[in-house]
Formats: structure tokens, C-alpha cells, sequence
């Protein structure tokens, strides 16, 4: 795939196919970037827009927004192209426990003073019960204080028979650093810096702090935990991280830009599934998974390969053998309410 420059001459759109508008739409993280043929008005009302949040220390110039607009769409580009693995694997994130500092509503960032709370305690040991009957080969864990007591209650049942058998603590799996924001409560931000809270809140990709954009260096550091998951041997693996690094680690792998930071949401304790191919595509099975946290006797299963999968490799001919293996990905059993986590399409 490749898109064929900005524009031809002046009054002519870029040249790519149907296929890669919306793709080209994601780039566009701002529209400094407009074809000749666009309003020159709405891109000089953008200029403007960016300066005077820069003069407030809100947002780099326009100038600075077209040289990371480029940036960021040539490492979209590299971020989208499915990796080679060795072998289907299989991940299930869990979102850490919920902490002391999520019980007062303060922003953790990669800070190591926040604990989890009782609840969030109960939160590991039902997720630890939801996945007993995943075969799982390794563990990979954020190394916050939060994170970790999470994974020493969840992974305690295969600390002693998986072959890989203790969790390996990455910093790629950290949490975002948000400076200064970091310990502060949410409510007393958006009261003291309401502009500066809302950007983080509805733009996250424009969000700068102290020179820096929280957001996309959390991109690009998924990227880096992304590369390390792939690399891991085996097919079933468990990681145990935060919600914005988790949020941007799901973008990645399904090529989302910054923009969509926001598009996904994951609870404490909650439990999400991708599978990948051995050529590298990226299903999302099951996100933000709660039913154990409500309902008694919940028990997830990995997904496997897909019906439709089986019957392609089989080369279409619909019959029973061609779907042989076949499992529903994420689906519940022994579960006491009649709950659905996934929808086989």
C-alpha cells in the first residue's frame, strides 16, 4: 500500500486508490496536510488556532504540527505493516487492579506510590479465576508497585508449571509519563487548567506537556512493547499493564492512529484478547471483558483460530474437517448468568 503524495499540481486531489482514503483520513492527525483543492481559509483558521495554543502553552506552532504530521504519518505507515511471527499467538491483557490513587480519582502516570486496594485485590484473584483454564507459556508485566501486585495474585497458579514460569517485568509496559499531572486529582486540573485538561481529555494527541505529547510517545513506546510480545515464543501469553499504555498497545497492533486513543476503554481488572496470525494480522477478540467482576463462576478461553480461517486454509470446502480446532474466541463457561462475551462474525 502507498500513498502517492499530497497533491499532483495545484486544484488536484492526491492520487490513491478508494481503498486508502480512510486511511489517508487517519493521517490527517491535523489538516495542515489539505489537498490545493481544500479551503485555504479553514487551513490559515487552523494556523491560527494552533499559535494561539501554543501562546498558552497548549500546542506547538502550526509549523511544528506539520513537521510531526508528517513524522507520525511516515511511523503510522511502518507501525501498519503486519510483522512476520513464528507462530499464532495469543494475548491476554489484564488492566491492573483498582488502587488506592483510582479510589481518589488521582492521575497515576508512571508514578510507584499508588497501591491496589482490597477491591482491587478481589479485582486479580477473579481475573486469576476467569483464566484458570488458559494454558498459558509466559507473563510480561508494567514493573509498577500497582501492576505487579496484580500480577503476583493472577499469575500464581502457573508461577510453577508454565515453561516460562516467572513473570518478566517490561518498561516498555509502563504507564504513560504525564508529568506534572501526575498525583493531582482529576477535578482540581480541570478547575486550575481547564483548556489544558480538556485537550487531554477530547485531544489527546494534541496534549503537550512541559515540550512533550504524553500520547505519542505512549505510541511510540507501544510499539516497542509490541515488538517485544511478538518476539516472545509460544502461543498464549498474559500481560498485565495500565489503561493508557494498554490503550495505545491496542491501537497499535490494530493500526489506529493517536487520534483513536480514546476509542477504547478498559476497566481495572478487566481482561481483553488479540490474536495474531502467523502472518501478522491482528483480530481483537474480546475487549474490556467484566462478567467476572459481576457474575460468580465465569470462565474465559482463548481464542482460536476462527471457523472462517479453517474453512480459507481448507481452500473454502465447507466441510466439517475444515473447521477441525475450531474454538470460539473469548467465549464463557460454567458461567451462572447467561452472558455473552463474543461474537463470532
Amino acid at each position: 500500500m502507498m500513498l502517492q503524495g499530497r497533491a499532483n499540481h495545484a486544484g488536484q486531489r492526491p492520487s490513491c486508490s478508494s481503498r486508502d482514503r480512510p486511511l489517508q483520513q487517519h493521517l490527517c492527525l491535523l489538516p495542515v496536510h489539505f489537498p490545493a483543492r481544500a479551503s485555504r481559509r479553514a487551513v490559515k483558521r487552523q494556523s491560527n488556532n494552533n499559535r494561539h495554543l501554543h501562546g498558552h502553552g497548549l500546542g506547538p506552532s502550526a509549523s511544528t504540527w506539520e513537521g510531526l504530521n508528517q513524522a507520525l504519518a511516515d511511523e503510522f505507515l511502518q507501525a501498519i505493516k503486519a510483522p512476520q511471527v513464528s507462530e499464532p499467538k495469543v494475548f491476554v491483557f489484564v488492566r491492573h487492579g483498582h488502587s488506592t490513587w483510582n479510589e481518589q480519582s488521582r492521575i497515576q502516570g508512571n508514578t510507584n506510590e499508588s497501591e491496589l486496594t482490597e477491591t482491587g485485590r478481589a479485582q486479580a484473584v477473579l481475573a486469576r479465576e476467569a483464566l484458570q483454564h488458559v494454558e498459558f507459556v509466559s507473563c510480561f508485566s508494567s514493573p509498577h508497585t500497582r501492576a505487579r501486585q496484580t500480577t503476583e495474585i493472577v499469575w500464581q497458579p502457573w508461577a510453577g508449571q508454565a515453561p516460562v514460569q516467572q513473570p518478566q517485568y517490561l518498561p516498555s509496559l509502563s504507564e504513560v509519563d504525564l508529568g506534572w499531572f501526575q498525583g493531582k486529582r482529576n477535578v482540581d486540573i480541570a478547575a486550575s487548567h481547564p483548556e489544558l485538561y480538556r485537550v487531554w481529555r477530547d485531544e489527546p494527541e494534541r496534549f503537550e506537556l512541559d515540550g512533550r505529547f504524553p500520547v505519542l510517545d505512549a505510541f511510540r513506546q507501544a510499539r516497542a512493547a509490541w515488538k517485544d510480545l511478538l518476539a516472545a515464543p509460544g502461543g498464549s501469553h498474559l500481560v498485565i499493564t495500565h489503561k493508557s499504555l494498554l490503550r495505545a498497545l491496542l491501537c497499535t497492533a490494530l493500526g489506529l492512529p493517536p487520534r483513536q486513543f480514546r476509542a477504547i476503554d478498559v476497566a481495572n481488572g478487566a481482561v481483553c484478547m488479540v490474536r495474531c496470525n502467523a502472518r501478522g494480522d491482528v483480530m481483537l477478540s474480546s475487549l474490556n471483558l467484566t462478567s467476572h467482576l459481576t457474575h460468580d463462576k465465569v470462565r474465559y478461553t482463548v481464542p482460536a483460530s476462527s471457523k472462517n480461517d479453517k474453512l480459507a486454509a481448507a481452500g473454502g470446502s465447507g466441510s466439517a474437517a475444515a473447521a477441525a480446532g475450531y474454538a470460539p474466541a473469548g467465549t464463557l463457561k460454567d458461567a451462572t448468568a447467561n452472558v455473552a462475551a463474543y461474537s463470532q462474525s
